[in-house]
């Protein structure tokens, strides 16, 4: 599907009913890395809504022009959500969907980001936090920092897995993922 959202054409994903749960992709990549989880969660007992974007310049979503700053991407995911959505987002064909244009304006984008993690604090939704123990790009250490600095947020390692966790150890992944979504009251 795709939805017009701040002058541009937004690629998603939108499957099941319920809680809202949205997955945003890693870099470079596109909506599709969760493909495995969301079929997995949409053959759970608990029925949830599941929704996977596209940012722009990559998978389904159309490339602009300049930039693509992270508030720009902020501002797509609301742009595309409703209120009271919750934030939960193969490589090698999802890297070559990806246009070089997409992976440029993203990459100077990411270049300009200021360092937000003063804000963690203003987070007051159920928040899971999730590191790969061999991630080398968001190690443990930091992914763990991250969740001490939200409100009540829980914290869970997946063995064995570096920077994309859900690709590398997918049981490991779903289990963490089933877990913290039975253990919050929404």
């Amino acid at each position: 599907m795709r939805a017009f959202v701040n002058d541009t054409n937004i690629g998603y994903d939108d499957h099941g009913i319920g809680q809202p749960l949205l997955f945003l992709h890693a870099f470079p990549l596109n909506k599709s890395m969760w493909s495995g989880e969301m079929t997995t969660l949409l053959q759970e007992e608990r029925q949830f809504r599941l929704v996977a974007l596209d940012w722009r310049g990559f998978g389904e979503s159309d490339i602009t022009t300049g930039i693509s700053t992270m508030e720009q991407f902020a501002d797509d995911v609301e742009g595309l959500i409703g209120p009271g959505t919750r934030v939960i987002d193969l490589p090698g064909r999802m890297i070559d969907g990806a246009t070089p244009q997409g992976i440029a304006a993203a990459s100077r984008g990411m270049a300009l980001r200021p360092n937000s993690t003063d804000l963690l604090a203003n987070i007051h939704c159920p928040t899971l936090v999730i590191a790969g123990e061999h991630d080398v790009l968001t190690p443990p250490s930091v992914a763990q920092d991250y969740a001490a600095k939200i409100p009540g947020a829980q914290y869970i390692v997946i063995p064995s897995a570096g920077h994309l966790s859900n690709l590398e150890q997918p049981e490991s992944f779903h289990q963490a993922i089933s877990g913290f979504l039975y253990s919050v009251s929404w």
